[in-house]
């Protein structure tokens, strides 16, 4: 038994065309460059039905659709092309006031930890410099510290700033909304959740924070 490449519809023995879509029969043998997903046999390319046991094909266009959807599933969403320690952190830093944007999760793991070795430094600097000023005049000492008070504070919320808008853009990026950033009012367990979250992949499909 025969069947009919473009309908699908049972063909009788040596009929040249489909009396149901009038498709021409072809010489498999001559023009088969695949083979059916099904019985395995030999088929011609542009065939929607199986000539030999008659199993509806996938299209190729179908096909085609599938593996670049999968392409976009499979390909992580950074928005550096190659994500790095200064890359990342400028970033970070950068989009401080943006939560609508999305961050990939090789942008925010490395600026997260530039962002630690910076302020570890920092910390040690402005230790340092206190312990300078105290060597200076009274009147100085007291202008000098309350400048590094300032400094302190403005780097400080900018910090905390950056630090959020981050958070919730990682969020977004794995589909999340922002307002999960409320469990870290939760003793330890909030902390544990936004971490594991902020683990995840990008979620490119059926996301709808990404563009």
């Amino acid at each position: 038994m025969n069947y009919c490449q473009k309908c699908g519809n049972k063909l009788d023995e040596n009929v040249e065309f489909c009396p149901k879509c009038g498709q021409e029969v072809l010489n498999i043998d001559q023009v088969a460059t695949k083979f059916c997903s099904n019985c395995g046999k030999k088929i011609p390319a542009a065939s929607d039905y199986c000539p030999n046991c008659g199993v509806q094909l996938k299209s190729n266009s179908t096909q085609e659709n599938s593996t670049k959807q999968q392409a976009i599933i499979d390909k992580p969403y950074n928005e550096n092309k190659n994500p790095d320690p200064i890359n990342s952190i400028v970033l970070f830093f950068k989009d401080t006031f943006h939560v609508s944007k999305r961050l990939g999760r090789a942008d925010y793991w490395w600026a997260r930890l530039t962002a630690a070795v910076v302020g570890l430094t920092l910390s040690l600097i402005w230790i340092t410099a206190i312990m300078q000023v105290q060597t200076v005049s009274n009147a100085i000492s007291s202008i000098l510290t309350i400048l590094l008070i300032i400094l302190t504070l403005v780097l400080g919320v900018w910090w905390v700033i950056a630090s959020i808008t981050a958070d919730i853009r990682r969020l977004h990026d794995v589909g999340i909304s922002g307002a999960f950033l409320f469990l870290l009012l939760l003793p330890s367990i909030g902390n544990i959740v936004i971490f594991v979250m902020t683990l995840l992949p990008s979620k490119q499909i059926n996301n709808r924070y990404a563009n």
